[in-house]
């Protein structure tokens, strides 16, 4: 097991500094007065579309975990659940701990309501890990069809062959006995390690196992939130494409889609606050290594990422806020 965790840790750390050598690397080749000239080019209006494009991406990630929260029996107001969701967006962003903070801010304000903490905090992970399951099924078929597309035959079916092996690694690991239960135990002891991020979750997830298995036997999820996973990549690729649109290059679906996956995936591996810098290289190589001019992939990509930005900042610092005030004047006497 020791050895295991070493040899994550070793990827991770080696695939950190890929990205990191691939961001100094366009760094020191890059005419920034180029890139800033290019990104002015860009169409205003076209430029708006894929900021609105963005914050429907926000609204399908608000109706995928709505749906979960809904089947664990949460009567937290709409408006409040959205703004729940923008604020902890906002917490991955600029914090270190990457995806645990903006998890356990959606927890600890859900849990105001009729749900626990660790019954919240089981709806978060429910609806994150069925979700990086189908962006990372989204990110390999794409990855497929994008080489396929520009006549990389073999690759194709090279990416394609390694993706049916590893999907068949992991049904076989879950058609073990309480494979669910093990799966959360192994995350609860890692945070109660030594140095892990939150023991203290551990004495206060009463109720958490129990609520997965309850969301685990509710079937009409296991459609319902993938479906909302592939609505959020979809207009993921379609804020990309806008983007392109709006410089006048010519970026396929099939393209902006891998490209953007690659980038999700390097936003795991790096675990970067909200994907800083790792993203927006691992994009850049991708749209290079399609064909696209090192100038135009830049500029598209910091644009779109860019949007991406003020709006997690916008939308989520007054949310935030919000939160915080409403929470207060909600938490009983003595807490």
């Amino acid at each position: 097991m020791t050895r295991r965790r070493t040899i994550k840790r070793w990827l991770k750390v080696g695939f950190g500094l890929a990205i990191l050598a691939l961001i100094v690397r366009f760094a020191i080749g890059l005419d920034w007065r180029l890139l800033a000239l290019r990104m002015r080019t860009a169409d205003p209006p076209m430029v708006a579309a894929t900021a609105v494009l963005l914050f429907m991406r926000l609204l399908s990630w608000h109706f995928r975990w709505s749906v979960t929260l809904h089947q664990a029996g949460d009567t937290t107001p709409p408006v409040r659940r959205f703004a729940i969701l923008l604020a902890s967006v906002m917490a991955n962003h600029v914090l270190p701990s990457m995806r645990l903070a903006g998890g356990l801010l959606r927890a600890r304000y859900v849990a105001r309501g009729v749900l626990g903490f660790g019954q919240s905090y089981a709806t978060v992970l429910f609806d994150t890990t069925l979700h990086h399951a189908t962006s990372g099924i989204f990110t390999w078929l794409t990855l497929v069809g994008a080489t396929w597309v520009l006549g990389y035959h073999l690759p194709a079916l090279g990416v394609l062959t390694a993706g049916i092996v590893v999907l068949a690694y992991v049904v076989r690991r879950l058609r073990r006995d309480d494979p669910l239960e093990g799966i959360v135990a192994r995350y609860l002891r890692r945070l109660q390690r030594p140095g892990g991020r939150l023991g203290s979750l551990v004495h206060r997830g009463r109720g958490l196992v129990s609520m997965i298995r309850l969301l685990a036997g509710r079937r009409v999820l296991w459609w319902q939130v993938p479906a909302y996973s592939v609505l959020w990549m979809v207009t993921s690729v379609g804020a990309q494409w806008a983007i392109f649109y709006a410089l006048d290059v010519e970026v396929g679906f099939w393209v902006a889609a891998a490209s953007i996956g690659l980038g999700v995936l390097a936003t795991v591996l790096t675990q970067t606050p909200g994907g800083v810098g790792s993203t927006e290289a691992a994009m850049v190589a991708a749209y290079a290594a399609f064909g696209i001019d090192q100038v135009d992939a830049l500029a598209g990509t910091l644009l779109y990422r860019g949007l991406h930005y003020l709006l997690v900042l916008f939308l989520g610092a007054p949310s935030l806020l919000w939160c915080e005030l409403a929470s207060h004047r909600s938490a009983p006497a003595g807490e």
